[in-house]
């Protein structure tokens, strides 16, 4: 019953026009008219007035009504392939029922003109031709209703499927989403991971640990960093190990000339300075390779 129809898709439209508004009120009008009309020719002799009003119900229902119905469904038909593709039951089972229509309608038209020209009618004839047009308005109506509904089921799997589509295409935007920010963040956690691995090797002594990253952002800079770290001092740990190995050798080298010097009794002096001074080397030779068991180069 509502007035306010907003279609914005003009074959569905103008079957609306024309089974919510245009046939309904040609219904009404006809079943108007047969009331009317058929009690005026029971009566018989019509007066000037009935004859107008006769007449005026005929150019209703030419203009307001068969006219306006038969352009709204050729305007749909029209139409039709413009929206939502082109509709095969529409456009072959509405084209012919138009002509159906229209050859109940337009004698009635011509009957109900006779009979406001003054032309003889009997009741019985225009009893005949009004119910033939009622049937005819709503076979069309119940026809363009059918097709009207195949037309709005149409369009809306047409939305059902966009809606799938749309809500498929955003779950692969969000995994692809989601794939995106685990591969950035694997990115930066596996080389930070790996040089959190060399730093807590450093300071365990360990500074054979290199970090494997080859980058030339922050993280890249940071890896070469603890690769150069460790490389200085493994370097500096290398050459305190020779050295300590150098002065276990030097302090072997003086046990044995002690050992010489022992027989004189001026040697025994310096036996006695060497002695000390090999004590020191060798303390000092033993922290060292203290010091080196625990450095791993």
């Amino acid at each position: 019953t509502s007035k306010l129809i907003l279609d914005p898709d003009l074959d569905t439209y103008y079957i609306m026009d024309d089974t919510l508004l245009a046939l309904p009120q040609s219904q009404d009008r006809l079943a108007t008219i047969r009331a009317s009309v058929w009690a005026m020719l029971k009566r018989k002799n019509l007066s000037e007035a009935e004859r107008v009003r006769v007449a005026v119900f005929a150019a209703q229902l030419q203009e307001a009504d068969m006219d306006r119905i038969i352009n709204s469904a050729k305007t749909a038909l029209v139409e039709d392939p413009n929206f939502f593709g082109f509709s095969a039951s529409f456009q072959s089972n509405i084209p012919p029922a138009l002509p159906e229509y229209a050859g109940k309608t337009e004698p009635f038209i011509a009957l109900l003109n006779r009979i406001a020209a003054g032309k003889p009618v009997s009741p019985e004839e225009f009893l005949l031709s009004a119910n033939a047009a009622r049937d005819a308005a709503f076979t069309l109506w119940h026809k363009l209703v059918a097709e009207e509904d195949r037309m709005l089921e149409h369009r809306i799997s047409v939305f059902e499927a966009r809606k799938s589509r749309n809500v498929s295409l955003s779950l692969a935007a969000l995994l692809v989403a989601l794939f995106l920010a685990y591969a950035i963040m694997r990115s930066i956690t596996t080389p930070l991971s790996k040089v959190i691995d060399a730093l807590l090797a450093q300071e365990a002594m360990d500074f054979s640990r290199r970090v494997d990253v080859q980058r030339e952002d922050e993280i890249g800079v940071v890896a070469s960093g603890v690769n150069r770290v460790a490389d200085t001092l493994g370097t500096t740990i290398k050459q305190i190990i020779a050295s300590a190995q150098s002065q276990s050798a030097a302090a072997t080298t003086w046990a044995g000339a002690s050992q010489e010097l022992a027989q004189t009794e001026e040697g025994n002096a310096l036996v006695k300075q060497m002695v000390d001074s090999i004590k020191g080397v060798a303390k000092n030779a033993a922290a060292l390779r203290e010091l080196a068991r625990k450095f791993k180069v």
